[in-house]
C-alpha cells in the first residue's frame, strides 16, 4: 500500500521511501523523510501554501485511489479560489536508485474577479545547488547569498545535494508553471516561486507540476536531466 491516511496525516511508504505530509497544514511541505537507509531530518521540502495564507485549511474531502492521494479544500471567506492537492508516487517513472512524488496543484473559482496564486518553498541544509538552464547545462548556484533565478534563463529544474550524506533532492517545476524563483543561503538554503500569479476565470481549472526526487548524488545532475525530459511528457493525473 502507497498511501494510508491517519487524522489527516497523509503516510506515503514504498520500497525506498517514506514520508508524512498533514494535509491539514500544506504549509508544512513533507515530514520525517526516510529514503533508503537515510533519515533526511534537514529536508523539507515543497511547503505549500494558498494565497492568503490561513492558520488551518478545512478539507472537503480525501481519498486514496491507487496510488495517488487527492484532497479538496474548501473555499473560504478569505480566499477566492477551491483548491486541490493531487500527489501520485514516481515509483514507475524512476529508476530503481531513485523514489519521488508528483505533486499537482489545482485551483478553480465560483467568483468572478479571484487570486489562485500559491507560494512554494523548500529548505535544505545542502552544501550544493544547481540550476537546469534553457541550454540544459547546469549552474551552480552560490548557497552564501540571495539570487534571482530568472526564468528567461533557467528552468524550473533544481538538484541539491544534502550535506550530511550522499543524497541529492531534485525539485522540478513543470515548464509552464515556472516563473522565476528565489534562492537564499545561510544555514540552509531556502528555494521560493510562486505559480498561478494570473488572473482565474470563473469555471476555469488550472493546474500546477512539481516533481520532488531523491537520488544518489554519484551521477545526479545527469539523472535529473534526464528526468526532467520525462517529466515535460509525461501525462499528468486526472484531478476532479
Amino acid at each position: 500500500m502507497t498511501w494510508t491516511l491517519t487524522d489527516q496525516q497523509a503516510h506515503l511508504t514504498t520500497r525506498k521511501l517514506s514520508a508524512v505530509f498533514d494535509l491539514c497544514n500544506p504549509k508544512q511541505g513533507w515530514q520525517t523523510i526516510v529514503f533508503g537507509q537515510e533519515t533526511l531530518r534537514e529536508l523539507k521540502p515543497v511547503q505549500v501554501t494558498a494565497h492568503p495564507p490561513v492558520s488551518q485549511e478545512t478539507i472537503i474531502e480525501s481519498y486514496i485511489r491507487g496510488d495517488d492521494l487527492v484532497t479538496t479544500y474548501a473555499q473560504l471567506p478569505e480566499r477566492t479560489v477551491r483548491p486541490q492537492l493531487h500527489f501520485r508516487d514516481l515509483a514507475a517513472s524512476l529508476e530503481d536508485s531513485c523514489a519521488g512524488v508528483e505533486m499537482v496543484v489545482a485551483v478553480q473559482t465560483s467568483l468572478l474577479d479571484s487570486d489562485p496564486t500559491f507560494s512554494l518553498v523548500t529548505e535544505v541544509n545542502s552544501k550544493e545547488v544547481y540550476g537546469l538552464k534553457h541550454d540544459e547545462d547546469w549552474d551552480a548556484v552560490d548557497t552564501g547569498s540571495e539570487r534571482e533565478i530568472a526564468a528567461e534563463l533557467f528552468t524550473g529544474g533544481f538538484v541539491f545535494r544534502l550535506a550530511d550524506c550522499d543524497v541529492s533532492y531534485a525539485e522540478l517545476v513543470f515548464p509552464a508553471d515556472f516563473q522565476g524563483a528565489r534562492l537564499t543561503g545561510g544555514e540552509a538554503a531556502r528555494l521560493s516561486y510562486q505559480i498561478f500569479p494570473e488572473f482565474l476565470e470563473k469555471g476555469v481549472i488550472r493546474k500546477g507540476r512539481i516533481w520532488s526526487v531523491l537520488l544518489p548524488q554519484q551521477g545526479d545532475l545527469e539523472a535529473v536531466k534526464s528526468i526532467y525530459q520525462q517529466m515535460q511528457i509525461a501525462p499528468p493525473p486526472l484531478t476532479v
